[in-house]
C-alpha cells in the first residue's frame, strides 16, 4: 500500500514493509508543487484547481520504482468536519442511525453532500458510547479520484490526516505509546492536526487553523519584507542572531489559535474523563522543522514538548530515498501506508 499526502506545498508518498520482528522498512519520496491558476486549454488537472498533480505523482512513483499500486489518500484542511459526542449504547443499524442523527444536529453542513464515517472510541458513563465522527465533502474526494485516474494507480480508500498520524505513532513507537498520554501536533503549512492518545488509544482529534504560513507572515510583518524572504529567514536559524529575530516572540504573536486548541483539547479530554494528564506533546509535520518551537510550547503550556521524526523511530530499520531530517514531513503518508495490515485506529 502507498500512502499519499497531498499537502498545501508538498506532495509526500511512503510505502511501509515489515523486515524482521518488529522492524519496518520505509521507502518514501516527496516533491514541492506550486499553486497555479489554470485557464483555457491548459487545464491538465482541472479536477483539483491549481494542482498539476498527475505528472508529479507518476514521477514520485518512478522514484519508488513502483507501478500500479493501490494507494490510500487523506482528507485534510478546514473542509474536514470532526465531531466528538456521546450516544446511547446501541449496535448495528441502531447505532449508525443514532450517530447520524446526532451528527446532523451538530453540523452546519448538509450531511448528504459528505462522505461520513465514525468510530467508537470507548464506552462513556451511563451506558453511553464515545463517538468520533468524521465527514468530508464528496466533491473533494471526486476531485482527487479524477486526478488519480490518470496515474495508473487505484485508490483503496480515504482517511483523515489526524488518524494517519496516530497510526504512524502507534506503529513506529509501540512501547512509548503504551506507557504515555501524548498530544500529537502535526503542523502543516495552513492547518495543524491535533490528536490526543492515551496509552495507545485515540481519545480526541481536532483541526486548528495554524501553520507555517502564519509564522512566515509574522516575520514578514516584523521585518517589512515579502513572504518569500520571510520564508527564507524562517528556515535559516543561523541568521536569527544577526538580525535580532527572537523566534519565541514571533510564535507568541502568530500561534494563539494553536495554543488555545491544545489547551481546549486537554480540557475537553480531562472533563470527559478520557485522560487524567498529559505526559508529552509531540510535534511533527513541516512545522517541527522550525528551531525552538518545542521549547516555546513547553514554556507556554508547562508540558514537556519534543519534536517527533518518524524516520528516527526505533522501529524503523531503514528509510530509503529520504533525507532523514525531512522525516518530520512524512507522518501522514506513513500512517496512510499503514492502513493495510497495520491499521491501529
Amino acid at each position: 500500500m502507498i500512502g499519499f499526502d497531498i499537502g498545501t506545498k508538498f506532495l509526500k508518498i511512503a510505502k511501509v514493509s515489515q523486515k524482521g520482528k518488529g522492524k519496518l522498512f520505509i521507502d518514501s519520496a516527496m516533491t514541492a508543487f506550486e499553486l497555479k491558476k489554470e485557464t483555457g486549454k491548459n487545464k491538465k488537472t482541472a479536477a483539483v484547481p491549481g494542482y498539476e498533480l498527475s505528472d508529479k505523482i507518476r514521477g514520485l512513483m518512478k522514484r519508488l520504482k513502483n507501478k500500479n499500486e493501490k494507494c490510500y489518500l487523506s482528507f485534510n484542511g478546514n473542509n474536514v468536519v470532526v465531531r466528538d459526542f456521546l450516544v446511547p449504547k446501541l449496535s448495528g443499524s441502531d447505532l449508525a442511525g443514532a450517530v447520524k442523527l446526532e451528527a446532523e444536529h451538530l453540523m452546519f453542513e448538509d450531511i448528504d453532500t459528505m462522505y461520513t464515517d465514525y468510530s467508537v472510541l470507548s464506552e462513556g458513563a451511563d451506558d453511553k458510547l464515545d463517538i468520533l465522527f468524521v465527514a468530508a465533502p464528496k466533491k473533494d474526494a471526486e476531485k482527487k479520484l479524477n486526478v488519480f485516474a490518470h496515474t495508473g494507480l487505484s485508490v483503496a480508500g480515504f482517511s483523515i490526516d489526524n488518524i494517519a498520524v496516530v497510526n504512524a505513532f502507534l506503529a513506529l513507537e509501540p512501547e512509548r505509546a503504551k506507557k504515555e498520554t501524548v498530544i500529537l501536533l502535526n503542523i502543516g503549512h495552513t492547518v495543524t492536526n491535533v490528536a490526543v492518545v492515551n496509552k495507545g488509544n485515540l481519545k480526541f482529534v481536532r483541526n486548528v487553523t495554524f501553520g507555517g504560513q502564519d509564522v512566515t507572515r509574522e516575520i514578514a510583518i516584523s521585518y517589512a519584507v515579502t513572504d518569500p524572504i520571510a520564508e527564507q529567514i524562517k528556515r535559516q536559524s543561523e541568521v536569527w542572531g544577526e538580525i535580532g529575530l527572537n523566534i519565541k516572540n514571533i510564535l507568541k504573536k502568530s500561534s494563539p489559535n494553536l495554543l488555545e486548541a491544545v489547551f481546549r483539547s486537554m480540557e475537553h479530554s480531562m472533563t470527559r474523563q478520557k485522560i487524567s494528564n498529559v505526559d508529552k506533546i509531540l510535534i511533527t509535520g513541516g512545522g517541527a522543522l522550525l528551531k525552538g518551537i518545542d521549547g516555546f510550547i513547553y514554556e507556554v503550556l508547562g508540558i514537556q514538548a519534543e519534536r517527533w521524526n518518524p524516520l528516527r523511530s526505533s522501529s524503523v530499520l531503514n528509510a530509503a530515498g529520504a533525507d532523514i531530517e525531512k522525516g518530520f514531513m512524512l507522518p501522514v503518508s506513513i500512517g496512510l501506508a499503514l492502513q493495510k495490515g497495520y491499521s491501529n485506529v
